[in-house]
């Protein structure tokens, strides 16, 4: 029992040693440390991002779409830079059930095809990992609207 009370102890001890820093450290401080400054080479989110989120993934994640949530803008996809880069990577977005094995390759090409080829999820992994820097959005790269995906009948519609 006391073994269990030390340990407790131990970890408060250690947790508001954690939570209350050095005296001497700022706001700015830590700031400047947790920043991750991205490299000239970083791809920016008007420059590079931007068109391929618009391509493959806003038909959904768009205002009022069938996506919980929108990265039509920089504001909100910076967000979720890191969980899109899990989500692609790991095959459970874009949400297109065609896949392409070792025993069925087809000879086309496959319609509307929102999947990101190597080239662009490298892209989208180089951003979030170098922070989502912004870039310049007087000369973003241009963009043509997302087709809306629309549900012709809903059985039942929730918000």
């Amino acid at each position: 029992m006391k073994g269990i009370y030390r340990a407790r102890a131990s970890l408060a001890v250690a947790l508001l040693s954690a939570a209350c820093g050095d005296d001497n450290e700022t706001k700015d401080d830590a700031a400047d440390r947790s920043a991750v400054q991205a490299s000239p080479d970083t791809p920016t989110w008007y420059q590079h991002v931007r068109p391929i989120v618009h391509e493959k993934c806003g038909a959904c994640h768009r205002p009022d779409a069938i996506a919980p949530f929108s990265v039509l803008e920089y504001a909100s996809a910076k967000n979720f830079a890191k969980m899109m880069v899990n989500a692609v990577e790991d095959g459970r977005m874009p949400p297109f059930s065609a896949r392409e094995t070792d025993e069925c390759k087809p000879r086309n090409k496959y319609a509307n095809d929102p999947r990101l080829n190597d080239s662009e999820k490298k892209l989208l992994r180089d951003w979030a990992e170098g922070g989502a820097p912004e870039g310049d959005g007087k000369s973003a790269a241009q963009v043509k609207e997302p087709a809306p995906v629309e549900i012709g009948r809903a059985d039942v519609v929730m918000r």
